[in-house]
């Protein structure tokens, strides 16, 4: 068994102040998706030592649904993963970030072609 992934708060504070002034460098949807793909695949890679190999498509960003998530089946499939998934932080910890970036993205797309900054200044 890996216990020393069960919590890793830690780890966790280290990795959340680089990935919201990544989020908040994003600069459109687009962006924001490579952004928080890359950033959580090498936070998952760095706790998981390289034993389990993740890619950026392995965590994804979705915009409908309840899960602000989407996990490839390929990591799923992953007993090293799946072990750690279920006696873990990890989910209440890719909820949390996942939501920040989905709460940047709407903003992003909301302020398409300026709109926003138009409505703004009576444009």
């Amino acid at each position: 068994m890996t216990g020393d992934f069960r919590n890793f708060e830690s780890r966790e504070r280290s990795f959340l102040g680089r990935y919201r002034r990544n989020l908040s460098r994003a600069e459109n949807p687009a962006d924001l998706d490579r952004q928080f793909s890359q950033s959580v695949s090498a936070f998952l890679f760095d706790i998981f030592d390289g034993r389990v190999p993740i890619g950026p498509d392995d965590v994804t960003l979705r915009m409908e649904g309840d899960t602000a998530y989407r996990l490839s089946p390929r990591l799923m499939s992953s007993a090293v993963f799946r072990e750690n998934w279920k006696h873990s932080n990890l989910p209440a910890f890719l909820e949390k970030v996942s939501d920040a970036a989905r709460h940047r993205y709407r903003h992003l797309d909301g302020n398409r072609h300026g709109v926003r900054t138009d409505a703004r200044f009576g444009r």
